[in-house]
């Protein structure tokens, strides 16, 4: 069954201190608490818990994390944000590690990838779109291979 795709209506601005307002369309699929993560390139992923919980099972649980994952793995799941809860006005917090990342700086654009939420900022967005099949490859292949587990290989 093909996943669905739901792209944001534009770019939503951040304020000074980091906060974002997380669109209700991407609310529904996460709920009120959930986990950030640096992508696979550079965007920020938003996760369920359970999702996150899946996805850190399958890294730290593999023969990948143990032959060569670990300094990516480092960099996926060592920069999580857990447990990132909405306030009243539906606003999180980026933190600057993610934003510097991400190249995040006063936007950013929502889309929903299956289960998942990205956070691109429109400028690396746009870079990502021009020629995505060589838009920060060897990045792109490490996360096949250790995350996803395409072609992994024990060293």
């Amino acid at each position: 069954m093909a996943r669905k795709t739901n792209l944001a209506d534009g770019a939503v601005a951040v304020d000074k201190r980091g906060r974002v307002v997380l669109p209700e369309r991407f609310r529904r699929v996460l709920g009120s608490t959930f986990v950030l993560a640096r992508g696979p390139v550079k965007q920020i992923c938003l996760y369920r818990p359970e999702r996150w919980e899946e996805i850190t099972d399958r890294v730290l649980g593999s023969n990948a994390a143990i032959w060569g994952a670990n300094p990516y793995a480092r960099h996926i799941i060592g920069s999580a944000e857990e447990e990132v809860e909405l306030d009243p006005q539906h606003r999180f917090v980026i933190p600057q590690r993610l934003m510097k990342v991400a190249k995040i700086e006063n936007a950013v654009e929502f889309y929903k990838i299956g289960d998942v939420i990205e956070m691109w900022s429109p400028e690396e967005f746009a870079l990502s779109s021009e020629n995505p099949a060589a838009y920060c490859r060897d990045e792109r292949e490490d996360y096949e291979r250790y995350i996803i587990g395409k072609g992994a290989t024990n060293g």
